[in-house]
């Protein structure tokens, strides 16, 4: 009787979470960044959508070659959030990462998103979303309105790269297909 009792109120409790979770995702706010990005605020979460156009300097492998980007919407954006918020904790489980840096899903809030779509080989859509620590970002606009001299790349317009900083800089990818939430990886590691 009281096993029962524990594996029911486990269950209420984790389906709870799993409702919050996907019921938190809402767009609030789309406006354009630059000629090839946008930013889109949510209600909790920040980022910026890019164009498939958009034209590195360094890319990464996978959005290296453009005839297989798209520009993801934003209701592929909603749903990239959710699968990365339900399964952010089991992807960390997974990797190798810091000892002494932050738990990642409990502090996805502090992360601002860049979001860049494409096509795997399977013809299925997949986001890659790179998150850079709000607080950073918030520094190095302040150090670069005092010294305009430094050349801080602009999140919200360039594909931000960082050598190293551990959780508080990786990426992630998201099937928007399968759902599934992989090659979790963090700067400096």
């Amino acid at each position: 009787m009281k096993t029962s009792f524990c594996k029911k109120w486990l269950l209420l409790c984790v389906s709870l979470v799993c409702i919050n979770c996907l019921r938190a995702q809402e767009i609030k706010k789309v406006e354009m960044a630059s000629n090839h990005s946008a930013h889109v605020v949510g209600n909790d979460f920040e980022g910026v959508i890019f164009s498939k156009d958009y034209h590195f300097k360094i890319a990464p492998p996978e959005l290296d070659t453009a005839d297989r980007r798209f520009t993801p919407d934003t209701s592929q954006i909603i749903a990239a959030e959710k699968d990365m918020r339900l399964k952010m904790e089991m992807a960390e489980r997974k990797v190798k990462k810091p000892t002494n840096d932050i738990v990642i899903h409990d502090k996805l809030n502090y992360y601002l998103r860049q979001y860049f779509g494409y096509i795997n080989q399977k013809q299925e859509k997949v986001i890659f979303i790179n998150c850079i620590w709000k607080k950073d970002i918030d520094r190095m606009a302040k150090e670069k309105a005092v010294l305009p001299q430094f050349d801080i790349p602009d999140w919200m317009s360039e594909f931000y790269t960082i050598s190293n900083g551990g959780t508080y800089y990786f990426s992630v990818k998201v099937n928007l297909t399968t759902h599934q939430l992989f090659d979790l990886g963090f700067k400096g590691v």
